[in-house]
């Protein structure tokens, strides 16, 4: 969804261009070749009675659209999907998908992640969430079982980092570190494409001295991927950082960390 605009902390990495975007064509050539090997499964994963499209453009969405496509995914996905899961959704009373939905609002409402939301993107994050969280069909899900609707959410969440992000590979991650560990793989991979020689520079970047140091998961991620992590105490840290040294593969940063646009600008500037 739109982020609120009135977020001090908003980074604008490019301007925003109408229209839902187009995925990159093909070169003739490779596109044969990705067709061909499609083949075999195309009768397994291919649902003509799913008509709905979900426009992404900067203005966002409302959560009725979300609901909407979700529907029909699911109306298409009853007419392929076959039920061999047991425990999972279909071996527990309803008591118990309303408690998990409501655990897991609750979870979130706790995180950093919430926290860092002004009060107007707080309310479009849980009627999004609320969509998915309190729908034991949505909720709990099998991607190891191919179906229409988890062919829809996985295949978007590859392109997502791609092809919005621009990260060299598509990705899907289950939780925060894994995420993490793709993103900063991308960066590394991308530094080692330029010819930059190990050990890759990572900078964390914090508001000042007092700060929080980094989690300890994210320095393990750093640490297991052969990147060297070093933190930043606000701006002037961060400007020498970017001046001395080998030139760092990436800039991270906590949510609500403060100087985020001025960062922003000074590693766009190097």
């Amino acid at each position: 969804g739109r982020r609120d605009q009135s977020d001090p902390h908003i980074t604008h990495m490019a301007s925003a261009l109408p229209g839902p975007g187009v995925v990159p064509a093909l070169p003739l050539l490779q596109a044969a070749a990705k067709a061909c090997g499609e083949l075999p499964t195309r009768s397994l994963t291919t649902a003509p009675g799913l008509s709905y499209h979900l426009d992404l453009t900067a203005d966002g969405m409302s959560a009725d659209e979300l609901r909407d496509f979700f529907t029909a995914a699911l109306a298409a996905s009853r007419k392929k999907e076959p039920i061999v899961e047991t425990g999972n959704r279909y071996g527990v009373c309803d008591d118990f998908h309303r408690l998990n939905g409501e655990l897991l609002m609750l979870e979130f409402k706790q995180s950093p992640a919430w926290a860092a939301l002004s009060t107007t993107d707080q309310a479009r994050a849980e009627a999004f969430l609320g969509i998915v969280l309190y729908s034991p069909e949505l909720r709990s899900r099998n991607p190891l079982h191919p179906s229409v609707l988890d062919a829809c959410v996985i295949g978007n969440l590859l392109n997502f980092p791609k092809h919005v992000l621009g990260l060299p590979f598509a990705a899907y991650a289950t939780d925060g570190n894994e995420a993490l560990s793709l993103v900063l793989y991308s960066y590394r991979q991308r530094a080692e494409a330029a010819g930059a020689p190990p050990p890759h520079r990572l900078l964390y970047l914090v508001d000042g001295p007092d700060s929080a140091p980094p989690p300890p998961d994210a320095a393990r991620c750093a640490q297991r991927l052969g990147m060297q992590m070093e933190v930043a105490a606000g701006l002037e840290a961060l400007g020498a950082a970017l001046r001395g040294g080998a030139p760092p593969c990436a800039v991270v940063a906590p949510f609500g960390c403060e100087p985020l646009d001025a960062a922003s600008a000074l590693c766009s500037d190097r």
